[in-house]
């Protein structure tokens, strides 16, 4: 693990050593004002030359908590380019606890040198700018199967004994229900509706376009594995 200094400036890391994968995940253990949230501004990666990778095929593999109630806290917001807004967990409703984890699909495998991270912009006494932190980049770091669960290319500052980003393989309370791509299910308020041997999921989609109309739709034989 290891430390952002005070302040709502950019921070760049550098890795001793070039990791290579296609998820990058930055888990926040603790804030600076000791509280339960976290909130990120915005990432950059570094690629071979130094220079932040384009963000363009980027999507979010995985998130253990956003605010959507009172702000737009989406976590999309660390990977828009901007800083105007963040990613923000959850505190309208339940305040979940240190750590949280955010996880990045790059799209395809990518050689990282190294990350920028611009902590939630503000006053001081702004909340959810990370103190203690872990860096994860690996091919598997969130799958349908615990079995497979992959701890990641040790790159400092990491460690490289430490977990893997959350993975779900059951039906647990609290951890996402995965498709069988691997990303969170996203079908809120849904329904199921039965044609032959086939289950169809319907709902609310969310997310990066989360105040656009849209329906997400899931096929399972078997209630458990979906297919979107």
């Amino acid at each position: 693990s290891a430390q952002f200094h005070p302040g709502n400036g950019m921070r760049e890391i550098t890795f001793d050593q070039p990791a290579e994968g296609r998820y990058f995940c930055l888990e926040s253990l603790s804030t600076l004002d000791g509280k339960p949230f976290t909130a990120v501004a915005e990432l950059d990666l570094l690629g071979p030359d130094g220079q932040p990778l384009s963000h363009e095929n980027w999507t979010i593999a995985y998130v253990d908590s956003e605010e959507s109630v009172q702000e737009d806290g989406a976590a999309e917001n660390a990977i828009d380019g901007q800083t105007a807004n963040c990613w923000h967990t959850e505190w309208s409703g339940a305040k979940p606890p240190q750590p949280h984890q955010l996880v990045i699909d790059l799209g395809k495998v990518q050689s990282l040198h190294g990350f920028r991270y611009v902590p939630r912009q503000g006053p001081a006494s702004a909340d959810g700018r990370i103190k203690d932190y872990r860096i994860y980049v690996g091919n598997n770091l969130v799958l349908a199967s615990p079995d497979d669960a992959d701890a990641g290319t040790p790159a400092d500052p990491m460690s490289a004994s430490a977990s893997a980003a959350p993975v779900a393989g059951s039906f647990r309370p609290g951890t996402p229900w995965l498709d069988t791509d691997g990303h969170p299910i996203n079908c809120h308020g849904g329904g199921i509706l039965r044609e032959s041997d086939t289950f169809y999921w319907f709902g609310e989609l969310r997310g990066r376009r989360r105040f656009l109309p849209a329906v997400g739709l899931y096929s399972s034989k078997d209630l458990y594995h979906w297919k979107n």
